[in-house]
């Protein structure tokens, strides 16, 4: 600060007429007395569905940054800089990151200046879900996790495309997946099957696991996947680990167990291609444990979304929702696996069973619309926010928390392989979550990709991709 300034306000007893740059040189001077440091800023990636303007026009997207004292927030946008938000935030009644609190009060006490109609989208420190709120409202904003700390605000013109309330981080469009991961052997009959009796069919080897499915898929459709589960020491072992990433996966979660059995998984189809009976040798997997998880916090918050399946331990699971910040989607696998869930499925933001995993877990027959729609709300009741139910070759039922009822089936198709049809369906769920499609469009999508899987002799089909996806929805869904 120039001397003749610092003369000025320590010798004058009256305040002096300021210049108008004299409120900068006394901010600067109250921070120099507090020895704080001026908040740093740094944007993270905008991705493209958030228009955001090079210079500062009056319909434009305005990126705020809370510091920990909530009277130094400032704006930056590329070059541009001003000295205060146009919008304003305080904390109410309590600090503005209490240590184990979920709740924060926040009050807006401006008007938007130029942007009508405008969102605000709350980013949490851990990526988690979106919160929107109104201007000038005021309410509880949840948390998504204990210990999160609100970093970023940004504000959102009219008409930009906003990702669905409660879906994944679209600033950071990857998924985490832990779960089964195994080799699958696929009997095709000739003929009608005898029990109890040699049947001459073809046999088939291929790469399965029900989680291990849809992050191939995942990546395949270009989302990317850090996958984490148990193999053995053995050649299956070496086929799981060459696949993933073959595939694209991050298999740096991956644990490796010498002397143990790999997960391998055994289906009989009979000659209409429809699936008789499945064996599945998943103990490997005990040694993804409730501290493995921890260990692996870290990245899992890094990605937008988690996706699971049953075939982990109830304690894994459990483990996994307490340590994700992000939303959990589960596969409920089988009955048997599914039914062990009931004490914890609440805790789950997106699950997908079939019409029997659903009779599992509620004890309510879903062989009716009425039941099928009174099982999904028994698990919404419980804190699920959307159920995805596989019907088969009647399609996709979907239900919401918000009262949403959404089904949706394709016309005749020639069945290749059933097998990942539902793997590949879930993963056209958390595709479309990470993208911010509609509920009308997610089901569709996922169809669109169940009907890639069942066109494919292998459980995953090498060559998915979204346009291929929407082709089939053109030909056969719309």
């Amino acid at each position: 600060m120039p001397a003749h300034w610092q003369h000025r306000l320590t010798r004058r007893t009256k305040p002096a007429k300021m210049p108008a740059r004299m409120p900068h040189f006394a901010m600067q001077m109250k921070r120099m007395r507090r020895r704080e440091r001026p908040p740093a800023f740094s944007l993270p990636a905008v991705p493209t569905v958030y228009p955001m303007a090079s210079s500062p026009p009056r319909r434009c997207g305005f990126v705020y940054r809370l510091c920990q004292n909530a009277s130094s927030c400032c704006l930056r946008q590329k070059s541009w800089l001003l000295p205060r938000p146009l919008l304003p935030a305080s904390a109410r009644g309590r600090s503005l990151f209490p240590a184990k609190s979920q709740k924060i009060f926040f009050s807006f006490f401006s008007s938007l200046a130029g942007c009508p109609g405008a969102l605000m989208v709350i980013v949490c420190a851990v990526p988690a879900r979106f919160i929107h709120v109104r201007a000038r409202a005021h309410g509880r904003l949840p948390f998504a996790a204990k210990g999160s700390k609100i970093n970023n605000i940004y504000w959102i013109p009219a008409g930009a495309r906003l990702p669905a309330e409660g879906g994944a981080n679209s600033l950071n469009q990857s998924v985490f997946g832990v779960g089964g991961a195994n080799v699958d052997v696929h009997g095709h009959s000739y003929a009608p099957i005898r029990l109890r009796d040699s049947n001459p069919g073809a046999l088939h080897l291929s790469l399965g696991g029900v989680c291990r499915n849809i992050c191939d898929n995942l990546a395949r459709l270009g989302v990317p996947v850090v996958f984490a589960s148990a193999v053995g020491g053995d050649a299956f072992g070496q086929m799981l680990l060459a696949g993933c990433r073959e595939a694209g996966m991050d298999t740096s979660c991956m644990l490796v167990r010498e002397g143990a059995r790999s997960g391998s998984y055994i289906s009989i189809m009979d000659d209409a291609n429809d699936m008789l009976i499945g064996m599945s040798d998943m103990d490997v997997l005990g040694a993804v444990s409730p501290e493995h998880i921890r260990r692996m916090a870290e990245k899992i918050n890094a990605c937008g979304i988690c996706v699971t399946d049953a075939n982990l331990e109830p304690r894994t699971l459990e483990a996994l929702c307490d340590a994700a910040g992000v939303p959990v989607f589960l596969d409920t696998v089988s009955c048997v696996k599914a039914q062990r869930l009931r004490g914890i499925i609440g805790r789950f933001d997106t699950i997908k069973p079939n019409r029997m995993e659903l009779e599992a877990l509620t004890d309510i027959p879903a062989d009716t619309e009425a039941g099928l729609r009174s099982g999904c709300e028994a698990l919404l009741q419980k804190g699920v926010r959307r159920l995805f139910v596989s019907l088969g070759a009647e399609g996709l039922h979907y239900q919401d928390a918000e009262g949403r009822v959404i089904r949706r089936a394709s016309r005749p198709f020639p069945m290749v392989n059933a097998t990942g049809a539902g793997d590949a369906a879930m993963a056209g769920v958390v595709y479309s979550s990470l993208h911010g499609f509609s509920p009308e469009r997610t089901v569709e999508f996922a169809i669109g990709c169940s009907l890639c899987a069942i066109s494919s002799s292998n459980t995953i089909r090498a060559d998915i991709s979204p346009a291929l996806c929407e082709s089939y929805i053109k030909e056969y869904v719309r």
